[in-house]
């Protein structure tokens, strides 16, 4: 089994994206250019995908002076785990940075550059994605394609409907583009609490029924609200911790009772209920208010989620997302790095995962408990009846957050 296991991390070690960022070997030296593969403080801009350059090397840091940052930055060693193979697990302790003289088109998002080189030669598989690389430099002078396939663009359909009824109405003399027929790729979730009764039933939402400023459709599998868990919620030392591994700013405890292992999980106390705004951003407003106390910093919570299913994308893709053949294919396709794009259920899951730490959505429509848990499904039960969790209130497709629930 060792030798095994020792085979698959050797696969496993030759992308980085496989090993939750952190490479096995890293091969620096000074003036090198470099980018940041972890969310160390947003707020002073040293985000995951930041670029910069060495400047000199140290046995328990790496100075940066990044682009987008006026000081030098010391660059800690960090400790994360992936997955090897089912229920086999590796810790590895290194400096969350990689060689960066090319970067991917989308990890190049938000840079303004003076200069760049532009690779358009092979599929670019998202509608806009050529723009964004192309409209990353500040003027044509900095623009160098080295190679561009125009059959390699992907154009967005509803963008050419747009252009033909604006030329219809305005410009008659201008000819219409054809629209292209293409079939959407549907996403299937699996593992999401298939353990706990064996009166589970299938739900799910139709977007169309939903109100503008409802902003999160999800399908799964619900738990029934007669359950063996409790109501045991974080305290301020787990938001301490969260905002600290996440990259947030603490502000303020979470006005949420603490519940404990001995308090029942029963239906949610609807005088409680901590409402967000419905823009798009719920399901990260919620969490946002969970770990920090405000709804504001949902930026930071969404990137930290796209992150870590970057950075663990043999998981994600392996037990969960069925249908994409990479993290970045699915991240492009529903656009799930962009300001107002709704929250789904593998993102609720990515969270889990990320702080170890099980999340409940409570569905006002069906009365049920939803489960997401970090953990495998051996240790699914036990471990998440006594840990703390985080409680989300689901109406329509719209999440808010569960301060208490109504005593048994």
């Amino acid at each position: 089994m060792t030798k095994k296991i020792i085979e698959h991390l050797d696969k496993l070690n030759a992308d980085c994206n496989m090993t939750a960022g952190l490479e096995a070997k890293l091969s620096l030296a000074v003036g090198a250019r470099v980018m940041l593969r972890r969310n160390i403080d947003t707020k002073a801009g040293l985000v995951n995908g930041a670029i910069g350059t060495v400047l000199s090397i140290a046995a328990q840091h790496v100075t940066v002076q990044f682009d987008n940052v006026p000081a030098p930055c010391k660059i800690d060693k960090v400790r994360s785990r992936f997955m090897v193979m089912k229920n086999f697990y590796v810790y590895r302790r290194q400096f969350p940075l990689i060689l960066a003289y090319a970067i991917t088109i989308h990890k190049c998002q938000g840079l303004s550059l003076d200069c760049a080189i532009v690779d358009l030669s092979e599929e670019v598989f998202s509608d806009g994605m050529a723009y964004v690389a192309l409209s990353r430099v500040r003027s044509l002078d900095g623009l160098f394609l080295t190679a561009f396939d125009p059959q390699s663009i992907s154009v967005s359909v509803s963008s050419l409907g747009e252009v033909n009824r604006l030329r219809k109405t305005h410009r008659p003399d201008l000819p219409l583009y054809d629209i292209p027929h293409i079939s959407k790729r549907k996403r299937k979730l699996t593992g999401v609490d298939k353990t706990v009764s064996p009166s589970v039933k299938k739900v799910k939402v139709n977007p169309s029924s939903a109100r503008d400023n409802e902003d999160c459709v999800i399908t799964g599998t619900e738990t029934p609200a007669a359950s063996p868990f409790n109501f045991h919620s974080v305290d301020v030392q787990w938001q301490q911790s969260a905002c600290q591994e996440l990259g947030l700013q603490y502000c303020t405890q979470t006005p949420v009772r603490p519940g404990g292992p001995a308090v029942p999980l029963t239906r949610p106390d609807m005088r409680s209920v901590r409402r967000v705004q419905g823009d798009g951003n719920c399901l990260f407003r919620a969490f946002s208010y969970i770990l920090t106390g405000s709804a504001d910093q949902h930026i930071g919570v969404r990137h930290a989620i796209i992150d870590h299913m970057t950075n663990n994308a043999q998981y994600f893709l392996g037990h969960h997302l069925v249908g994409y053949d990479s993290i970045q294919s699915y991240i492009a396709s529903t656009g799930m790095d962009q300001d107002g794009t709704w929250g789904t259920d593998i993102e609720m899951l990515s969270l889990a995962h990320l702080l170890q730490t099980p999340v409940f959505s409570y569905s006002q429509q069906h009365g049920q408990w939803q489960r997401y848990s970090p953990h495998d499904v051996d240790r699914q039960l036990m471990d998440d009846i006594h840990q703390r969790s985080m409680y989300l209130l689901h109406t329509g497709n719209h999440f808010n957050v569960v301060g208490s629930i109504r005593k048994s």
